[in-house]
């Protein structure tokens, strides 16, 4: 899998910059809603690698290597984690920097949040993509892609309150929600890889 994911980092350098520079501006920008366009431009980049494999036919090819369904969705999930991880380490780094009187508990909770988010699209994403193609898939991620910005920025300033509001700490609610995040992974890995054959 370590090739697959290698083969995958390189299209997208070689064939992204601008979108890479892209995700990398919105991350240093000041500001939660930018932050959140970071985070949602990374988790679309197993996408975009899987667009370039399609127009490649590289699945053809992939036929007659020693990998197993499992292993090919499971490297876009990683490239998908990664890219998430690293724009999250980026804004951490940015905003305690950039604006350290701001940055607080609130804006790690914020910044926290909207990396979850992340991970919740690319685990709803890459089935859909696996299973009708990317070009379909496409048209239920700009759904989502609406969706998801829209009430991750009307929860602004919201998010905070729940966690203060809740009975449980917040340390707690944090462990919990990372677990169901998990549980939706592994099940959306699951379900990609019984539809990856159906291609």
């Amino acid at each position: 899998m370590k090739a697959l994911l290698k083969k995958d980092i390189f299209c997208v350098l070689k064939s992204m910059k601008v979108f890479l520079l892209v995700i990398v501006l919105f991350a240093v920008i000041p500001g939660f809603s930018a932050s959140c366009f970071a985070i949602i431009y990374a988790a679309m980049l197993p996408l975009t690698a899987l667009a370039y494999d399609e127009r490649s036919k590289w699945d053809v090819l992939a036929a007659t290597m020693p990998y197993s369904p499992l292993q090919i969705v499971l490297s876009k999930y990683v490239l998908g984690l990664l890219g998430v991880l690293a724009s999250l380490a980026l804004m951490l780094a940015s905003q305690s920097i950039i604006n350290p009187s701001r940055f607080d508990r609130e804006t790690l909770l914020l910044l926290l949040t909207t990396a979850g988010v992340g991970v919740l699209l690319l685990v709803l994403s890459l089935p859909l993509a696996f299973h009708f193609g990317v070009e379909k898939g496409r048209l239920f991620l700009m759904a989502m892609l609406a969706g998801t910005g829209a009430a991750v920025i009307a929860l602004n300033g919201r998010i905070t309150q729940v966690f203060a509001a809740a009975t449980l700490p917040a340390p707690l609610v944090a462990l919990l929600a990372a677990a169901v995040l998990c549980a939706a992974t592994a099940g959306s890995v699951r379900i990609a890889e019984k539809s990856y054959p159906k291609k």
